[in-house]
């Protein structure tokens, strides 16, 4: 976040315009505070066994672009039976360079219930070059069956 300083391009703006920088701001310091209190409350929520605390704790770190806690909180879920979780695992896997754990947890996905993770594995498996895997994969989502166990 950025702050008007003298000096700065802040500096001759018009009276309305800096009423609104400042409005901006202050939005922007609000949804800060409160993604900071729900972080909290997701926390206590976790230690109390709810999974789905724990997958919002990976969407709140995800955003940030924290690969790490997304990660620690998604596996959380994921390893809790939450079949979005164990797909979202698999794009971290997948963004970090890391196919062989990202087709696991998307074929992991897929098997629990989440069609968009069959979708996925068919791209990732198109750009490694796996065209007939991917072809199944793409079908398997397709169809939205309960998965091709005998793709594993």
């Amino acid at each position: 976040m950025t702050w008007p300083v003298a000096g700065s391009e802040y500096a001759n703006i018009s009276p309305p315009l800096a009423r609104r920088v400042v409005v901006q701001q202050v939005g922007q310091l609000r949804l800060l505070a409160a993604v900071v209190e729900a972080e909290s409350w997701y926390r206590k929520a976790v230690l109390g066994g709810n999974v789905e605390a724990a997958y919002n704790l990976g969407m709140i770190f995800r955003g940030h672009d924290d690969l790490e806690q997304a990660q620690h909180w998604f596996r959380t879920a994921a390893e809790a039976d939450d079949p979005d979780a164990a797909a979202r695992l698999g794009g971290i896997f997948e963004e970090l360079g890391d196919f062989d754990m990202a087709e696991e947890w998307y074929k992991e996905a897929f098997e629990r219930g989440n069609v968009d993770a069959a979708n996925s594995l068919g791209i990732l498996l198109q750009h490694r070059g796996d065209l007939d895997k991917a072809e199944e994969w793409f079908r398997a989502a397709a169809d939205g069956g309960p998965g091709p166990r005998h793709i594993r």
